[in-house]
């Protein structure tokens, strides 16, 4: 008997532009080493691309192909076909979204959120560390926030709490009541639909303290000192008062005479 394979062709079409896709939502960490890509491109050769930064009613133009800036925002010179822009490093009040245009007809839209970490209080005198991580924007699908304690490459859940658009604030906060050396690495995650989007670490600094063994050192030094100083004191006191006390040869010697003379005269 032969056997009866069933044999299904798929075609896989590769879409190589930007033009009429859906709103594509990106999560980034606001850090001086955070930075973002976004691609803006088109089969079509055409003469002039833009990009802009929406926020709320507002609407600035980062990039254009005849005017190529070179600072946070940058792009490379335009061939008609390909326009990304360059974000680096990528600020919390960069959250908006970014649209490109092409001859003033949009080929992509791209909604920026981003994320923040920061700590307050601690040392001197053992304060309690406050750790935030905070969101820059809550809209459309809940927002999942989680404060993890990092242990090398693995990272222990300590906190979390799902953020929406009525929430109250956007920032999930952990409380340390003193700071010690095994809580030093964080990381805040952000989740929506249940999938990592970004994260963002916190490390902390121990206060710059004399160690123990140094402290012990010099303690048992400086008591030595202490107690070779006190010892040739009391010597050189004990001298005096033995110098001081003893009588000399001329008054021993008048001293045995004087009470001769006495005996001497009463007779």
């Amino acid at each position: 008997m032969e056997n009866c394979c069933l044999q299904v062709i798929f075609t896989l079409n590769v879409l190589t532009d930007t033009f009429n896709k859906p709103l594509i939502h990106l999560f980034r960490e606001s850090s001086n080493s955070s930075e973002v890509k976004l691609i803006c491109r088109n089969s079509v050769s055409y003469s002039r691309a833009d990009w802009t930064l929406s926020r709320s009613t507002t609407s600035v133009t980062l990039t254009s192909s005849d005017k190529v800036k070179s600072d946070r925002f940058s792009s490379p010179p335009f061939n008609g076909y390909d326009f990304p822009l360059h974000v680096s490093p990528v600020t919390f009040e960069d959250s908006g979204t970014f649209e490109c245009f092409y001859d003033r007809q949009r080929f992509g839209m791209i909604k920026l959120t981003t994320i923040r970490v920061s700590e307050s209080g601690g040392p001197p005198g053992g304060q309690p560390v406050v750790l935030r991580c905070e969101v820059s924007e809550v809209s459309g699908d809940p927002v999942t926030l989680a404060w993890m304690r990092m242990e090398g490459s693995r990272g222990l859940l300590v906190k979390q709490d799902v953020l929406t658009e009525s929430h109250p604030n956007r920032t999930l906060s952990v409380t340390l009541p003193s700071l010690r050396s095994n809580q030093l690495h964080w990381q805040c995650a952000v989740f929506t639909e249940g999938m990592l989007r970004a994260t963002a670490s916190l490390t902390l600094t121990l206060p710059t303290q004399t160690t123990m063994s140094s402290m012990t050192g010099m303690g048992t030094e400086t008591v030595v000192r202490g107690v070779i100083t006190m010892a040739a004191t009391l010597g050189i006191l004990g001298l005096l008062g033995f110098y001081c006390r003893r009588p000399n040869g001329t008054q021993t010697q008048r001293q045995k005479e004087e009470p001769a003379q006495l005996e001497e005269t009463n007779v």
